[in-house]
């Protein structure tokens, strides 16, 4: 046992998200992003999404399984908590909690950047400087504490103008947009940030489409269609992204992020070992082989 060791470079380390931690939800120049209108949840409470009706009434309904109707516009309304919009005030306390991850011993740092910090509607022609300040500020902070940043560029925040107006990645105007805010992320990072995620857990997509995908259970007859072609379009805008970050920084390592689930059968009879590899292949392999090798696989 004293010979097995980690590999000499592997990044051991901490992680965060920008809507688990940041708050600042509407300061310098910030844009609404799709988590901003979801609530708290508890154990006993799931999280809402909340809208508006054209009646002008405001409903909020479960984030697993938001059944919005036609005309909805989500957003955040008085009488409602969510935790996206203070979190753990990481926004103004960097410092100071950077530091706590460097006294561990940490040599890696995962975080993700808010996409409308960046561009808060996602169509302007100009990134907003504040926030790409805000990160400039935080990565130097990181490497100074002597670690490695590892940026994820879409962790369950879409810009909500880009959900209200386009469906999410529903729509294939999405890749155009993505893949600006991508270029603009490298360019602005290069030299600093060698590791890049494009999505957060992209094979969670049923229970978390609105976050991942700005998409909902009512805005399409059959929303399993919608939801793949969706993820298709994501794919598309991920991969050409990577495309174009090789050409700014062919240093940098571009990769995906699973939520492994992996399942095993039951007993060795050959239908349980043909549905798990299938279960196995539909929540897990199928994702990695898509942005890995760049193709849909044959199953």
């Amino acid at each position: 046992m004293s010979e097995i060791r980690f590999p000499e470079g592997f990044l051991w380390g901490g992680a965060i998200a920008a809507n688990q931690a940041e708050g600042g939800y509407n300061v310098d120049g910030k844009g609404l992003s799709s988590s901003d209108c979801t609530t708290r949840g508890s154990k006993t409470k799931p999280r809402m999404v909340t809208y508006q009706l054209p009646s002008g009434e405001i409903k909020a309904e479960p984030m697993f399984g938001l059944n919005a109707p036609d005309g909805a516009k989500f957003g955040c309304f008085e009488g409602y908590d969510y935790p996206s919009h203070n979190a753990i005030d990481f926004y103004h306390h960097f410092k100071e909690d950077i530091a706590l991850f460097g006294e561990m011993g940490f040599k890696t740092f995962r975080l993700s950047i808010n996409w409308a910090r960046i561009f808060p509607t996602g169509m302007e022609e100009e990134p907003n400087e504040a926030g790409l300040k805000f990160y400039d500020n935080l990565i130097d902070e990181i490497i100074k504490d002597g670690m490695e940043p590892v940026i994820t560029m879409s962790h369950y925040d879409i810009p909500l103008n880009l959900v209200v107006n386009y469906g999410g990645f529903a729509n294939k105007k999405m890749i155009d947009f993505f893949v600006k805010y991508a270029k603009t992320l490298v360019e602005r990072y290069k030299g600093k940030v060698k590791y890049w995620v494009v999505c957060n857990q992209v094979n969670l997509i049923p229970i978390v489409q609105f976050g991942s995908l700005g998409i909902y259970n009512d805005q399409a007859e059959n929303m399993e269609e919608l939801m793949y072609q969706a993820l298709h379009n994501q794919f598309v805008a991920g991969a050409i992204a990577l495309r174009e970050i090789r050409e700014i920084d062919p240093e940098a390592k571009y990769g995906t992020m699973i939520a492994d689930g992996t399942m095993y059968p039951a007993s060795c009879k050959p239908e349980d070992v043909v549905l798990t590899m299938k279960q196995n292949r539909l929540n897990n392999y199928f994702f990695c082989d898509v942005q890995l090798r760049g193709a849909y696989p044959t199953y």
